[in-house]
């Protein structure tokens, strides 16, 4: 009996950054039975449930399972279902998605400049007050 394989960890979501290098590796799925003959294949999964080619940035390699790419300026602000499908020998098939998210340069940073611009503007209490 061929039992299908599955997906023991579960991907979340992740974010990616307009013009810096992402990568991620999709969990692996387990199927005693064929483990060495895993197909893995990814899609975006749109709202309505269609899949669709992943965004022209993001390369999938299923041997490896492996994600990666460098999203562009266009790329930023959206956000993506993906949908990674693993299949055996059998033709049973498991899924598993995650959100990834792509984030410009600028929103990336900007914890990090509040934190500056709090540290260096926090009310000293040795000074005045800057409005009263």
């Amino acid at each position: 009996m061929n039992d299908p394989p599955e997906f023991k960890d579960k991907a979340v979501k992740y974010t990616a950054t307009e013009g810096t290098p992402f990568s991620y590796t999709a969990p692996k799925a387990t199927d005693v039975a064929a483990a060495a003959n895993l197909v893995y294949t990814a899609f975006v999964k749109e709202a309505d449930g269609e899949l669709a080619s992943l965004p022209g940035w993001l390369t999938f390699d299923g041997a490896t399972r492996m994600f990666s790419g460098i999203p562009g300026r266009d790329d930023a602000r959206q956000t993506h279902t993906i949908l990674v499908k693993v299949t055996d020998p059998g033709n049973l098939s498991a899924t598993t998605t995650f959100r990834l998210r792509v984030e410009t340069k600028y929103n990336s940073r900007l914890p990090q400049v509040a934190k500056q611009w709090r540290s260096r503007h926090r009310q000293r209490p040795d000074r005045e007050p800057l409005c009263r």
